[in-house]
């Protein structure tokens, strides 16, 4: 964080915790020293709560910031303007050519099986609605994807992990597809995550709740030995890790979901996964999609030996 924000003299914060670390690590502030805080919210609690700020506003965020703008309208001089959309443009290109990286590393892992996180998330990307609301809870493999690439047309219906909680994802889809039942609902579900609430599975065929449930499957809990690593744990030091791994036996997702009365299948090959989310989003019954996916060099690039094959990892032939 402190890198992405060491360009920048101040922050217009409007509406989030401000930047609340789940696990404390050094340096103690991810925000540079020289950069200043104006933050807007209508929860008072909120300002100058994590960080000390320059200015703090109490107030509805959307109102609010119309008041904003139409202040800046009516102070800045044609110069500033002009300056302003320099800067917007260029950011903006600057975002266009990340996002198109980020896009490229993940066709250059399409030959890898099991799938890479960076191909799965694609395979999905391609293939979504633009009035689809998404589910994330597999946060090792997901690594904020559609938010990078910015797939996501219509963003009301993005519900996406923030630490400390496994569990939640499953059921929060049907309840989504409750509220929205116009909308098509996409979980994309871990497979650690899936075992604390797997019995909604049940509840959305016995409802009749058409959900397309994508299980990403790489027989781990990664969140939690990527926290034991934060922390610095004794183990996770020489990555030994106590019942973290989904092996000996591992878990049929396709037999449990068909189980609870739930079609599914399992895929492994990109164009049939996004063929696959593509006929169940449009489809009127709860679907499982289980993806064996690959649990080394997770985000690979294709600067580095993660896409050309490593340790524990082998290209399709």
């Amino acid at each position: 964080m402190r890198n992405q924000l060491d360009e920048f003299d101040a922050l217009l914060v409007v509406g989030m915790k401000m930047m609340q670390q789940y696990i404390y690590q050094e340096p103690s502030r991810p925000l540079p020293a020289h950069v200043r805080l104006v933050q807007l919210d209508d929860d008072q609690w909120e300002l100058n709560k994590n960080y000390p700020v320059e200015v703090g506003v109490v107030g509805h965020p959307r109102p609010s910031l119309a008041e904003l703008a139409a202040a800046l309208d009516s102070v800045m001089t044609p110069r500033q303007v002009e300056a302003a959309r320099r800067r917007a443009k260029s950011y903006g290109q600057k975002h266009a050519a990340a996002r198109q990286q980020l896009r490229s590393e993940a066709e250059s892992c399409r030959e890898l099986r099991p799938l890479a996180p960076l191909c799965l998330m694609e395979s999905l990307a391609r293939v979504l609605p633009d009035d689809v609301a998404v589910i994330e809870e597999s946060p090792t493999t997901t690594g904020g994807y559609f938010e990078r690439t910015g797939t996501l047309k219509n963003t009301s219906g993005y519900f996406a992990h923030r630490g400390w909680a496994l569990g939640w994802g499953m059921n929060c889809a049907i309840g989504v597809r409750l509220a929205w039942p116009e909308r098509p609902v996409l979980a994309v579900i871990g497979d650690g995550s899936a075992l604390y609430g797997i019995q909604g599975l049940w509840t959305a065929a016995h409802h009749k709740i058409p959900v397309t449930f994508v299980i990403t499957n790489n027989t781990e809990y990664g969140i939690l030995k990527d926290c034991a690593k934060v922390l610095d744990l004794p183990s996770a030091r020489e990555d030994r890790f106590e019942g973290l791994d989904i092996v000996s036996p591992p878990i049929d997702y396709v037999g449990l979901a068909e189980s609870f009365g739930v079609s599914a299948r399992r895929v492994s090959e990109p164009d049939e996964l996004s063929d696959a989310v593509r006929r169940s989003l449009a489809g009127d019954s709860p679907q499982l999609i289980e993806v064996p996916v690959r649990r080394t060099n997770r985000h690979c690039t294709a600067s580095t030996s993660g896409c050309a094959g490593s340790t524990g990892t082998r290209r399709r032939e």
